[in-house]
């Protein structure tokens, strides 16, 4: 099996080195070395695993930035090199792209609200290997494909100050954004620590722990649950509001994935303010 079979670092597997010499071995990211080490084989093979582990550290994402999401890479091994190629970040495999061939960076349909004439709320996005592509209302139609079995569904509100939107880092460590017209649940929730002063008790040091429900409308499809659960593994993400993307960390999911045509259940993800001073 080749090092690197596909273009995603999910897919790196365990390099193989037929020598009878002690070689020094060099992987190099996007021109810098990040690995350098001395490996002496075996019944003349040198086998290094864990390679992807150390890409996965080295070509990573950003929600405003997605220069570090691909880089050349090569391995070498004494004078001669092993294996190159251009390697994109991931996290987790798609099951509907075994042979890695995918151009537009996601797992699943993606969700935009619109009130008939635009997006409600936020910038509606998604990543190719090309980098970040905005979508405009005046562009887009419901169901509209974006790369075979990948569409985006457009969702009619006459209350969008209501909608809510999140943007966070997918399976490929990239940027895409889901919306809802369904408008969030908010639970207060604090910790905090009391003492006796003065013969009364006295409250201090309280951290705001409020708890934000969101609820997807219909499900359009069976791939649109990808795109969510996606939010729900996601290690970096942003809810939109007022006017700007406040992070946030998804605290836990609600919901199940049916594998039927019909009578689909919404999607319910829990998170609370990445920031414990922060509230809206």
């Amino acid at each position: 099996m080749s090092l690197f079979p596909t273009k995603f670092v999910c897919d790196v597997g365990t390099a193989e080195i037929s020598t009878n010499d002690t070689l020094e071995v060099t992987l190099t990211v996007g021109g810098t070395v990040v690995l350098r080490e001395t490996y002496s084989p075996v019944n003349g093979q040198i086998v290094i695993r864990g390679l992807r582990s150390v890409l996965e550290a080295a070509i990573y994402g950003d929600l405003n930035d997605v220069s570090h999401a691909s880089a050349a890479v090569t391995l070498t091994a004494g004078n001669n090199t092993v294996a190159t190629r251009t390697l994109y970040a991931s996290r987790l495999k798609n099951p509907r792209d075994p042979g890695g061939t995918k151009t537009v960076l996601l797992a699943g349909d993606i969700v935009a609200v619109s009130d008939g004439s635009d997006f409600v709320c936020g910038d509606m996005v998604y990543t190719t290997t090309n980098g970040i592509q905005p979508l405009s209302a005046e562009e887009v139609t419901d169901g509209q494909v974006l790369e075979t079995g990948t569409r985006v569904w457009v969702d009619r509100t006459t209350c969008p100050e209501r909608c809510v939107a999140v943007r966070f880092l997918n399976r490929y460590d990239v940027p895409q954004t889901m919306m809802t017209a369904r408008p969030l649940d908010v639970k207060p929730a604090f910790e905090d620590k009391t003492a006796y002063y003065g013969g009364q008790r006295v409250r201090y040091s309280v951290e705001q722990k409020d708890e934000y429900t969101l609820r997807s409308g219909a499900i359009h499809s069976q791939q649109e649950y990808a795109s969510w659960a996606d939010l729900v593994t996601s290690r970096k993400a942003e809810v939109w509001y007022e006017g700007h993307w406040i992070p946030i960390i998804v605290t836990k999911s609600n919901f199940t994935v049916v594998r039927r045509s019909a009578g689909r259940p919404c999607v319910e993800i829990t998170f609370q303010m990445a920031d414990p001073k922060q509230a809206i």
